[in-house]
């Protein structure tokens, strides 16, 4: 493609810069509590395992490592949130100038904008989040390594590769999306040479301790995914029904972003595709990037009747945009890119607004987002004050749920460690022994149906805890509605009771 004569670059720069800056303070300034899978993620973080019952450790590691820089606050893991979303914008455009010039390139990666996976639903960082950076990157370094074949390029392919499975094992679907190209005339001349075989070595590599971690633990990571997407018994027709659903709810989320391509697209001249067998090589790479994870997934869900969950499909169209303006060769006149720029900013208000209107107008309807406006800071640090008034020694234990205990974890200033649901073998790293000889906190939700019935259970297997009275918290901007209730006990430590049995004497 030649170069386009318009001289928009300084505009679509300024405006996916706006985009990050935007998508960082909103949230910073707006929500007041972290969201479930940020608490979940610091509670696992703070540990420093090699695997999770639920996901690999890139994203909790990452989690617990950027809240250091504030310790409690909520503006961290924002921030993190916009650095997997930046890379991601680096790593397309990257790309894109393989196949188009800069401002083309710079449009590819402005329309990403509009997808919501990149705008709305950032501020909740997640694996899902984090793959959008991973997943550009590793189409980034195949494509230079596929077109270079230096060694540097397939050693950062294969690390990259290994990170995405430190992420989530769903990345699959990518690699082996790239792996097909590796069987098309232009990537079979790589089966020759030792970079693809660095690059598998690579990957395998840096995935290895969570692999060996993976067997330890009977895949319970894989298992769980699994189970998720099993659902109840499956019939005949859920092997079209779940792939179908998962079809359109992923057509849904380009409900801006393919009309606002088609307006570019509408009329004027278009550029012939570039000629040559590397060219074409190049076009087949890009397609099996843009639609082969999730040609794979519908393929998975259609064989195995598997149920799959929307959020699956974050990563999945990080380079749609630049296949359809490569595909389609549109010229970009100043009047094309003049209408992308008013429909940008008519977006990013759209969705600026729907977030600002969930956090500080809808409340006021009782319209809560419960996770978003729960007290958890509240609540973490009045309990932690009630430990340390009885107690000189650190809050190292908490015994409660996923959300209660994770927000313990994230807000209390002495970061205990969770015991789930009582349940060690979803939290390994405490040691019971331990928990007996330090003490700690029972805490649940009374609010929440069957929490109080379920903790009345597992209060029996700890004797020694002392219920306390039931403490109430507001809502974060709608104290009308009813707080929440927490029930909490005491798990005094192991030499309270010999004090106590000395005093008696």
């Amino acid at each position: 493609m030649t170069a386009t004569h318009s001289s928009h670059h300084r505009p679509l720069i300024i405006a996916l810069v706006l985009h990050s800056v935007l998508w960082l303070l909103l949230p910073s300034l707006l929500q007041p509590n972290a969201n479930l899978d940020v608490v979940e993620g610091l509670t696992w973080g703070q540990e420093w395992q090699l695997g999770y019952d639920k996901h690999p450790l890139l994203a909790p590691w990452l989690t617990y490592a950027i809240t250091l820089l504030s310790p409690g606050s909520n503006w961290p893991v924002f921030l993190l949130s916009q650095i997997a979303v930046i890379t991601a914008f680096g790593a397309q455009y990257a790309v894109a100038r393989n196949f188009v010039s800069r401002e083309p390139a710079l449009v590819s990666t402005l329309l990403l904008t509009m997808v919501p996976y990149y705008n709305y639903l950032t501020p909740e960082f997640n694996p899902n989040i984090l793959q959008l950076a991973i997943w550009a990157l590793i189409g980034y370094f195949g494509f230079r390594a596929i077109n270079h074949n230096l060694i540097r390029d397939w050693i950062l392919l294969g690390i990259c590769g290994g990170l995405a499975m430190l992420t989530k094992y769903y990345s699959v679907v990518l690699l082996l999306a790239i792996a097909c190209y590796f069987l098309t005339p232009a990537g079979r001349v790589h089966w020759k040479e030792k970079g693809l075989y660095i690059a598998l070595a690579s990957a395998v590599l840096v995935w290895l301790p969570n692999l060996i971690w993976l067997i330890d633990h009977d895949f319970s990571t894989i298992r769980y995914g699994a189970a998720r997407g099993s659902g109840s018994e499956k019939e005949l027709i859920d092997h079209l029904l779940n792939p179908l659903r998962f079809g359109i709810s992923q057509l849904l989320v380009l409900i801006i972003l393919l009309p606002t391509f088609f307006l570019l697209l509408r009329s004027g001249d278009r550029y012939p595709p570039a000629k040559g067998t590397r060219a074409a090589a190049n076009r087949t790479y890009l397609t099996l990037l843009t639609f082969g994870p999730m040609v794979i997934t519908l393929l998975i869900s259609l064989g195995t009747g598997m149920k799959l969950r929307s959020m699956w499909g974050t990563p999945l169209f990080t380079f749609l945009p630049l296949w359809l303006m490569v595909f389609s060769g549109v010229v970009l006149s100043d009047g094309r890119i003049r209408k992308l720029m008013r429909v940008w900013m008519i977006t990013s208000l759209f969705f600026a607004s729907v977030f600002i209107a969930e956090m500080l107008i809808a409340p006021q309807f009782g319209k809560l987002k419960k996770r978003a406006h729960f007290p958890g800071e509240a609540m973490a640090t009045e309990l932690t004050e009630a430990w340390k008034e009885r107690y000189p020694q650190p809050l190292n234990f908490v015994v409660g749920s996923i959300w209660i205990g994770g927000n313990m974890a994230y807000y209390s200033d002495q970061h205990p460690s969770i015991l789930y649901d009582a349940d060690n073998s979803r939290s390994p790293w405490v040691d019971n022994a331990d928990l007996l000889a330090q003490g700690g906190l029972i805490i649940w939700n009374e609010s929440m149906d069957g929490e109080k019935a379920q903790y009345q259970k597992l209060l029996k297997l700890y004797p020694e805890a002392q219920i306390q009275p039931t403490r109430e918290y507001p809502w974060h901007l709608n104290s009308e509605r009813e707080p929440v209730r927490i029930g909490w006990a005491i798990l005094p430590p192991a030499h309270e009771d010999k004090v106590a049995a000395q005093r008696q004497q």
